[in-house]
């Protein structure tokens, strides 16, 4: 049995991803947001199955450590 979380959009926080994990970037990330997110949880068979996670119409903004900006 699987769970899906759907969510419609969502402004993603990767600065929080970028700590936690210990990831240095050589830009600074000042907006992201998702128009979808969906994550699928397989309960039964978290050992031998993936987690899902997908994301449709990522738009990230980014600044480089000058201070431009870009975007994606």
């Amino acid at each position: 049995i699987s769970q899906e979380l759907n969510l419609q959009n969502v402004e993603l926080n990767f600065s929080s991803i970028e700590e936690d994990l210990g990831i240095h970037l050589p830009v600074a990330i000042k907006s992201s947001f998702a128009q979808s997110l969906k994550i699928v949880i397989p309960w039964t068979s978290l050992l031998s199955l993936p987690i899902g996670v997908y994301i449709e119409n990522l738009d990230i903004q980014i600044e480089d450590k000058v201070g431009s900006f870009v975007w994606f």
